[in-house]
Order: structure tokens, then sequence, then C-alpha cells
């Protein structure tokens, strides 16, 4: 399990860079979307891995989708909060993890597979698949304000333009 761990944290930290840079450039929201959406399927698909070189995939890709959403989302919460609102670090911090408390929360579902050899485990990776989807797709669709450097520098040129 160690390399399953492994594989997860590699992953991640590769990609966080490239979605931090993509989100100065692009929508915050959809990378936040596109990340949820692609840690659910993760997740998912971990819980249908047959072998170990399966399982080390999807906890790859598990890596991938948080790296699209962990970096970002907490610039999200900075843009729609005032600066004394945004300090509160554990609250910006905490509320962007959803997917992954909904994973621990949600292994009660190991218990009402506990008949099942082959489900008893996986279930806690399936239960968070739609309740991720749907967060996803909110998020995809979500239209935020303009992230909080873009709003200065606009009102910065409104304010010398007069």
């Amino acid at each position: 399990m160690g390399w399953a761990a492994t594989a997860f944290l590699i992953s991640y930290m590769v990609i966080s860079p490239v979605f931090g840079w993509l989100a100065d450039r692009t929508s915050r929201w959809l990378l936040v979307g596109i990340g949820v959406t692609l840690w659910s399927l993760a997740s998912g698909g971990t819980g249908v891995a047959k072998t170990f070189a399966m399982l080390l995939v999807t906890r790859c890709f598990v890596g991938v989708g948080e790296a699209a959403y962990g970096p970002v989302a907490p610039t999200i919460l900075s843009d729609l909060l005032s600066g004394q609102e945004a300090a509160g670090g554990s609250f910006r911090g905490s509320i962007w993890r959803f997917p992954s408390a909904a994973r621990w929360a949600t292994c009660w579902a190991d218990r009402i597979a506990a008949h099942s050899t082959y489900y008893r485990w996986r279930m806690a990776f399936f239960a968070v698949v739609p309740p991720g989807l749907l967060l996803g797709a909110w998020a995809l669709f979500h239209e935020g304000p303009a992230p909080r450097r873009v709003r200065r520098r606009r009102q910065g040129t409104q304010s010398h333009a007069g």
C-alpha cells in the first residue's frame, strides 16, 4: 500500500504546479470542476481495480485530480471573501477537502457490503463518485467573480481613465 500512496503523492507533486500556472491563465472554476470530476472518477476506478498496476494508475489519477483543485480552490475563496474573511485558513483549507472527507465519512458503506469480499473495501471508493460528480458539474458550470488581482487592475484602469 506504500506504493499506492507514493503514486498519489508523486503525481500530485509533479502536476500541481501545472494547475497553479493554469489558474492564472484560465477559469479557476473550470479547473476545480475538472479536478473534482477526475478525482471522483479515479476514486471509483480505484474501487474496480483488479490488479495492483491498475490500482497504482487510478491512484495517480486521484493525485492529478486533487492537484487540479488543491492549489486552485483556496485562491477562489480568497477572491470571494474579504481580506479578513480570507484569513480564516482553517475554513479555506477545509472547504475544498470535501472529496477526501467524503471518502472517509462514507466508510460506513464498508459495513453495508460486509457480506461480499469483493465489495468490502471498495464501497468507500464507490460512495464518493455521485457526490463528487455533482460537485464537479456544479463547479464546471459555475461562473465566479474575476480574480481579485484582475478586479484591482480593472478598477485601477477605470480610475486612471477618468
